[in-house]
């Protein structure tokens, strides 16, 4: 399929490479004409293929899936869950894809402005270009903003699924690989407020928030037709700004900020919210003095910054 009516899939001669050509309108996001029966026999023949071969954690549906017929999609949600009890996986779709118990809701380059009851998943890009692949002078958004991002994601009860496009060698390009090991270095200092966590009863607070949207329909739509593409993006966030997280009985404070007057008061963890602040710790760093009243709880900072971009504050109570 491509918009490019003089594209190669459309010569019959290239069938034995692409198979049947597909009509131009199949690029509408509802198409008058929709897959007939053989395509959806391919379809669930190719993805049965995966799921039996690969038996793969994700199985990741990008949007449009709802032209595939119920019949096909059923058998490969069949296929996955019922007859592969080896593999702890789930499968992710877009939009009202598939029913909401079937697997886990995806948002495209975007998310929500509250904790989510259901576990979901933002597929983003490290590439600050408007691509998902490695292009030429390519441009890579910088640790501190990906480490922001997956702590607003994880404080709402979601998953950040990461894309980087890699060169034709299957290489990484430089920059990227920079980034991404810049947020490996976090993680493997502040990854227990992360990994395993859940949320608290609210995501956080400050004055810095991501809205509930992404690539809905009309985006889709708008994409399609336009062959554009455009972003959702946070602002940069404060000493202000916190993410909450649970884990092992402890709470978590992500401040997404270093303080200049020495000191974070987080407002909703005042001695009514959270009764009985026992100890207040820096992960990754010692334990910090604070104080708490129904205004909020106040710690204060270490003298030194110990690492760059977001710092969760642990507090145990009781």
């Amino acid at each position: 399929m491509s918009t490019d009516n003089e594209a190669d899939v459309y010569d019959p001669a290239n069938e034995i490479y692409y198979g049947p050509a597909l009509p131009l309108e199949t690029n509408r996001y509802k198409p008058y004409r929709w897959p007939d029966d053989a395509f959806n026999a391919i379809w669930q023949a190719k993805v049965n293929e995966v799921i039996d071969k690969y038996k793969p954690d994700v199985v990741y549906f990008d949007s449009r899936a709802f032209i595939i017929s119920e019949q096909a999609r059923r058998n490969i949600v069949a296929n996955y869950y019922l007859n592969h009890p080896d593999i702890d996986g789930i499968i992710t779709y877009k939009q009202e894809d598939f029913p909401a118990e079937v697997g886990v809701y995806d948002v495209e380059i975007g998310g929500f402005d509250a904790v989510r009851d259901k576990p979901w998943q933002t597929d983003d890009r490290l590439e600050d270009n408007v691509t998902w692949c490695i292009v030429q002078e390519p441009k890579y958004k910088n640790a501190r903003e990906i480490v922001h991002q997956l702590c607003d994601v994880v404080a709402k009860n979601g998953n950040l699924l990461l894309n980087v496009g890699p060169d034709t060698d299957g290489s990484f390009h430089p920059d990227a690989q920079r980034q991404l090991f810049a947020v490996g270095d976090w993680l493997a200092v502040c990854g227990e407020a992360i990994y395993a966590s859940r949320p608290w009863k609210k995501a956080g607070e400050g004055p810095t928030g991501a809205k509930t949207g992404g690539y809905d329909v009309k985006k889709i739509a708008r994409q399609l037709e336009e062959g554009l593409a455009s972003d959702n993006r946070n602002g940069r966030y404060t000493s202000r700004d916190f993410r909450f997280t649970t884990r092992g009985g402890a709470y978590y404070a992500i401040a997404l900020g270093w303080p200049e007057d020495g000191s974070w008061t987080i407002r909703s963890w005042g001695s009514n919210d959270m009764p009985g602040v026992r100890i207040v710790t820096l992960v990754g760093g010692g334990e910090l003095a604070f104080s708490q009243g129904p205004e909020g709880l106040t710690i204060k900072a270490p003298e030194q910054m110990p690492y760059a971009y977001a710092w969760p504050l642990k507090v145990v109570c009781g």
